[in-house]
């Protein structure tokens, strides 16, 4: 997992690895910028196998969650931290 605060920049996204990304806008807005996709507050984007650079043209409150698609999991119970 990762989080970051931007301040009118663009970022590149980390190489998956293979893996699954669901980014989430926490606060703000970006552009996708190979997509073209605006997202906004409280709007999320899952990105597979792709290098994905985001363009924040104000402050931008970010968090990105690696998923490993090929892991266990199980649909019992609850969630818990």
């Amino acid at each position: 997992m990762y989080d970051t605060l931007l301040t009118a920049q663009t970022l590149s996204l980390p190489n998956l690895n293979g893996r699954m990304a669901l980014l989430y806008v926490f606060g703000g807005s970006i552009e996708l910028e190979e997509k073209g996709n605006v997202l906004q507050k409280g709007d999320f984007a899952l990105i597979r196998n792709e290098l994905v650079s985001v363009v924040a043209p104000e402050t931008a409150q970010l968090v990105l969650f690696l998923v490993n698609q090929q892991a266990r999991f199980s649909r019992a119970g609850t969630l818990s931290a």
